[in-house]
């Protein structure tokens, strides 16, 4: 009887390693994702930072031309970049007199 205890008592013992064991392994890949996803957030932000940069610059560059041609009596005419006709590849062919 004693021997019986002792056993159950030992396996009882070896599941709760067994468990934290498992828990520890969890909580490890858990840090490990939240390490990766700082480091992601952290990337986008320098990213962010860097994108902000060329965007003023390009946004200074823009308007100097802008100031240049205006300052020349140049106009500015804005064309539509969205159109509904079909052109490029989804254009149908058109026949012409030499096919």
């Amino acid at each position: 009887m004693a021997k019986e205890k002792k056993e159950k008592t030992a396996a009882k013992a070896q599941n709760d390693k067994n468990e934290a064991q498992e828990k520890l392994e969890a909580l490890e890949k858990e840090v490990a994702e939240l390490k990766e996803k700082l480091a992601k957030e952290k990337d986008d932000y320098m990213r962010l930072m860097a994108e902000f940069e060329t965007f003023r610059r390009r946004t200074k560059t823009i308007n100097s031309i802008r100031e240049y041609l205006d300052e020349r009596g140049y106009l500015e005419v804005e064309t539509p970049v969205l159109s509904t006709i079909a052109g490029g590849a989804a254009a149908r062919p058109f026949i012409t007199h030499h096919n």
